[in-house]
């Protein structure tokens, strides 16, 4: 029996000294939540700054984007009208070598004196032209 009350008044000793120690603990734990919760406060506002920074950085990256776009878009504008005007040109050019229209103007100049030696470059043009179209309805005709 006496071994048993000593046994449960150590045990109540041992304990009582647990949960002494665990209160002296106890204020100090409660200040590191209270630093975990400022920390967590500190690293919230700090997420939310860099959060904004990488809105504002993709907002800028968007905003140079559509001025990239928006350029490259009238450049391209640009080279459409030109290469219109270009096929325009190469089709009024051959519309006129199809009618015949560019060797009479440029027999003209040469017969009003523009110089002999580009009347020879297109005599000698004209007739290789019309000589090799005449030949082939020649050969039409005869074959």
């Amino acid at each position: 029996m006496y071994t048993k009350l000593h046994l449960m008044l150590i045990c109540t000793a041992l304990s009582l000294i647990v949960t002494g120690c665990g209160a002296k603990q106890q204020p100090s734990s409660s200040k590191p939540g209270a630093q975990s919760q400022q920390q967590g406060k500190q690293i919230d506002t700090q997420l939310q700054q860099q959060m904004k920074m990488y809105q504002e950085t993709k907002k800028q990256e968007f905003e140079q984007q559509a001025k990239i776009r928006k350029a490259e878009k009238s450049h391209l504008k640009k080279l459409e009208a030109e290469q219109k005007k270009t096929l325009r040109r190469e089709f009024d050019f051959q519309e006129k070598m199809r009618k015949g229209e560019s060797f009479r103007e440029e027999k003209k100049q040469g017969t009003s004196g523009a110089g002999e030696s580009k009347e020879g470059s297109t005599k000698g043009k004209g007739a290789g032209k019309s000589g090799g179209s005449s030949s082939s309805k020649d050969k039409k005709s005869s074959g």
